[in-house]
């Protein structure tokens, strides 16, 4: 009898019904877990998408998958032909379209690339913006300079010397090839008389910037993609 009561009272102190309280440090984690895998609204993860845009690609691994800033030196070191493909591989990353036959074939064949229905630049990050802008100011012709402009005084369409502003002829400056790259940049070298950053012959290679009437100078890098 003693037992019975026993039981009894223990029994009236419990509470039989299942709890539906989550433990704080499981409820801290689910939502922590769901907001990783929570999805952009294309499908693609957090993993997929570029910092401050919208998603790229899934497989595109390209010299813009980090988004960086392009520096005028690296855009330089590339040719003209180099220039359209790779201001275009900014649009390409996201899915656009072309109409043009030369870029559908050269994208058509990155295992990366698909048209996504819906593409809009505003998919574009600041730095995509800011990079195809630099690139497309080495794009386009170049005009006809003769003559002293600030401390370049060109001599003819492919010698130029690098002389003192105040100087009339250049003869004490240093005679460089040159070639010109969009309407207001110049690239100069000695050495080989043929641009090509690959042959060792080609020396000091570097990029003159003309704005506001005067020239900016820097140092060309290698090829590097």
């Amino acid at each position: 009898m003693r037992h019975l009561l026993l039981c009894t009272l223990l029994l009236a102190g419990c509470d039989s019904s299942p709890s539906t309280t989550q433990p704080a440090s499981e409820a801290k984690t689910a939502k922590t877990t769901g907001k990783v895998q929570k999805a952009s609204p294309s499908g693609q993860s957090a993993a997929e998408t570029t910092t401050g845009g919208g998603p790229q690609l899934p497989g595109y691994k390209g010299i813009y998958s980090n988004d960086p800033k392009l520096t005028p030196g690296r855009v330089a070191s590339w040719t003209p032909s180099q220039h359209r493909i790779k201001r275009n591989e900014i649009y390409a990353r996201y899915g656009r379209a072309f109409k043009s036959a030369d870029l559908q074939k050269h994208f058509g064949t990155q295992s990366w690339y698909q048209v996504r229905n819906g593409y809009t630049d505003a998919l574009l990050t600041a730095n995509d913006k800011a990079n195809a802008a630099l690139i497309k100011s080495f794009e386009g012709d170049s005009p006809k300079r003769d003559g002293q402009y600030g401390q370049l005084m060109f001599m003819s369409d492919h010698e130029l010397v690098i002389s003192d502003d105040s100087s009339m002829y250049g003869h004490e400056g240093e005679e460089r090839y040159y070639v010109g790259r969009g309407p207001n940049r110049v690239i100069t070298w000695h050495g080989a008389a043929k641009l090509d950053l690959r042959n060792a012959s080609v020396k000091d290679p570097e990029l003159w910037s003309w704005k506001n009437g005067s020239w900016t100078r820097s140092a060309i890098p290698l090829p590097n993609g």
